[in-house]
């Protein structure tokens, strides 16, 4: 009776790929909404920060456009 190396490690392998695929198997239905969660977020992010970027753009844009007399005019106004 004597012990075959390869039959004890491809028993050790196949233990070691149990415990990485049994908590895959158990996680993947909960993974998935976490990953469409930070895809969403990053797409919301980048959104706000293009809309601040072409408004801020688009201000710069006017305040150059109206004369520095007519926005002290204004200003003496209130």
């Amino acid at each position: 009776m004597g012990f075959n190396i390869e039959e004890i490690q491809d028993a050790l392998l196949q233990s070691k790929t149990l415990k990485v695929a049994v908590p895959t198997v158990l996680l993947a239905p909960v993974a998935m909404p976490f990953v469409h969660a930070l895809a969403g977020l990053a797409v919301a992010g980048l959104t706000v920060a293009a809309a601040g970027s072409l408004i801020g753009k688009a201000s710069g844009a006017l305040s150059d456009m109206i004369p520095l007399a007519e926005k002290q005019d204004d200003a003496e106004d209130y």
